[in-house]
C-alpha cells in the first residue's frame, strides 16, 4: 500500500474511522479494529491500523511535549512471545498513517486527542503525571 491511490484509500479509511471515534458515546472504549473492519478494511490492515492510529497520535503528542521516542517497536507473535524489533519508518502503511496524523493534529484536534488517548505512550505519561512526576521527568 504505497502508491498514491493506496494512500488516498488509507486516508479515506482513516478519516472515516476517526469520524466514528469522535461520534462514539464512549470513545475510550472505542474498538479501532472492529470499526475498521466495518468500514471495509482488510483484516491484516485493520489489525495494523488499530495499532498504528493511536500510536501515531500518541507519538505526535509526545513530540509536542519535546519527547523523542525510538523509531522501533516489537509486535506480539501469535504464541504470545515478542517478535524482533522493527522500525516504524520501514513500513509504508505507518508512513501513510503518520502523514495523515500530522494533518489531523493541526486541523482536527478533537479526533487527534481522542485517538492519542488510546496510545500506550500517552497512557504512560498520564500514569507518570498521576504518580507525581513532572512532564520533564519521563
Amino acid at each position: 500500500m504505497c502508491s498514491e491511490t493506496a494512500d488516498t484509500e488509507i486516508n479515506t479509511l482513516l478519516a472515516q474511522v476517526l469520524d466514528l471515534l469522535a461520534q462514539d458515546e464512549a470513545p475510550m472504549a472505542f474498538d479501532f479494529e472492529r470499526a475498521l473492519l466495518s468500514l471495509g478494511a482488510r483484516p491484516a490492515d485493520a489489525e495494523r491500523l488499530a495499532d498504528y492510529i493511536p500510536t501515531a497520535c500518541g507519538r505526535a503528542f509526545c513530540r509536542e511535549l519535546g519527547m523523542i521516542l525510538s523509531d522501533t517497536y516489537e509486535r506480539p507473535n501469535k504464541d504470545g512471545s515478542w517478535g524482533p524489533p522493527q522500525r516504524f519508518s520501514d513500513d509504508p502503511l505507518w508512513r501513510s498513517v503518520e502523514s495523515f496524523v500530522e494533518t489531523i493534529r493541526i486541523h482536527s484536534r478533537k479526533q487527534f486527542s481522542l485517538a492519542a488517548r488510546h496510545s500506550s505512550e500517552v497512557d504512560a505519561i498520564s500514569k507518570a503525571v498521576d504518580a507525581g512526576e513532572s512532564l520533564a521527568d519521563p
